[in-house]
């Protein structure tokens, strides 16, 4: 069912198996869901909810239209009244946005309830494989409830409307109060700020957020960064890996100083159209970044000949999507297995890169992480511009690369205090 370039579907979800379900019956069961294509932007995807669990074999008779088992003969009507249920309402709206059409779908819904809100991004965060980031929102979510139950508010009371810079500031005390620290309070305020920018239909005089002395600024905090020094990089890069994995890690993280400090995660899922051999450039988007910014920022990087014999020593050369053959996204994986299989592939680097650290003598702890606050930290000191930083990082914003450069410019403000000592003996 498609209007405009919307599609409407009934599918079965089998990247999220049903864990005891499946357990009880002694075979895979699958969520069915209600997916939702607008294929207007970026052919993105939301799934929705519908009342069935089946099997492979189960959804195929279920969908049949002809000789279908008597039995699922319910099915086939659900996700047929689905289907002209959604086009209906898809045919209805003026502009398609997937939050007004959950809003019709599912009309028991309370859309003005902040956690209802934040249970429904969990949920579409999972069906597209983003585990990780749900998992962020849910401990957010966790960390509001205790709060309200302290002030005795019902989870269905707190709407958006409560929202108050006076809230925000009740919240805030309650987690210092609690130990936690700047960056943990930030941490979970801003999926809060993301909840409510992406739901609330509130007058704008009433958004809490913003850094004028009338609004709440989420708390930051700057905590020490890893880098390496510029001859510390030249004893890591030059040092010899005693092992296979000591060798990818070391390649990975020089493949990620040289691609503007490209994080693991990006490196994981670079795709194949991303790399443009022949004119030896790469493009690289943030994965970080792709649900944050109307329009994701594009960086072209140029390939140095190490680069080139990354791309070919590590090549997926029977993927058709992906370029490397590390870890790849499989449609089919549960999002929480994906996640795993993930972290602990970046763990083994990790370690491997620590190995090789602390033969070379550098009492550092030395992460994939590091080679991008190394890259930042390298073009600081060379007196590279801050705006030409921040687009080489990817980042939406000046602001963001001067709080992600804080306490990496020591020697640069040192320099800068060298220069006005000059003029000292005039004064």
């Amino acid at each position: 069912m498609e209007k405009e370039g919307v599609k409407a579907e009934v599918v079965l979800l089998k990247r999220t198996l049903l864990k005891r379900e499946s357990e009880k019956r002694g075979e895979k069961v699958y969520p069915v869901k209600l997916r939702i294509t607008d294929c207007n932007n970026g052919h993105k995807q939301r799934y929705y909810a519908v009342k069935a669990s089946l099997t492979e074999n189960e959804f195929v008779k279920a969908r049949a239209a002809k000789r279908r088992p008597v039995e699922f003969d319910k099915y086939f009507n659900l996700f047929n009244e689905v289907e002209v249920k959604s086009k209906k309402i898809i045919d209805q709206m003026e502009v398609f946005t997937f939050e007004d059409f959950l809003k019709r779908y599912d009309t028991n819904r309370d859309m003005d309830s902040v956690l209802s809100c934040f249970d429904d991004y969990r949920e579409d965060l999972i069906q597209n494989s983003k585990a990780g980031t749900a998992n962020v929102y849910n401990d957010a979510a966790n960390s509001i409830r205790k709060f309200l139950k302290t002030k005795n508010i019902g989870e269905g009371n707190f709407k958006f409307k409560n929202i108050s810079v006076k809230w925000l500031k009740d919240y805030q005390k309650y987690m210092q109060d609690l130990g936690r620290s700047k960056s943990t309070i930030g941490f979970y305020l801003r999926p809060l700020r993301t909840i409510m920018n992406r739901y609330s239909k509130l007058d704008t005089s009433l958004y809490p957020f913003g850094n004028s002395k009338q609004k709440f600024t989420i708390p930051s905090g700057k905590g020490r960064k890893v880098f390496l020094e510029e001859e510390e990089i030249k004893t890591f890069f030059a040092s010899e890996p005693k092992t296979d994995y000591e060798q990818l890690a070391l390649d990975l993280y020089k493949f990620s100083f040289f691609a503007n400090g490209c994080n693991m995660k990006d490196i994981m899922i670079l795709k194949k159209a991303d790399v443009d051999l022949a004119n030896k450039v790469l493009y690289l988007k943030r994965a970080k970044t792709e649900d944050t910014e109307a329009e994701r920022t594009e960086v072209k990087v140029t390939l140095n000949s190490f680069m080139m014999g990354f791309i070919f020593k590590y090549q997926d050369a029977e993927n058709e999507i992906y370029q490397f053959k590390f870890i790849n996204p499989d449609p089919d994986m549960e999002p929480d297995k994906w996640l795993k299989r993930k972290r602990d592939f970046i763990g083994t680097i990790n370690e491997n890169l620590n190995a090789i650290a602390s033969r070379v003598e550098t009492k550092k702890n030395v992460t994939h992480g590091t080679a991008r606050h190394t890259f930042a930290t390298t073009l600081l000191r060379k007196e590279i511009p801050i705006k030409e930083i921040s687009r080489r990082l990817c980042h939406n914003s000046i602001t963001t690369t001067e709080n992600y450069l804080h306490g990496l410019g020591h020697k640069v403000e040192m320099k800068a205090d060298a220069v006005l000592d000059e003029f000292e003996q005039f004064a």
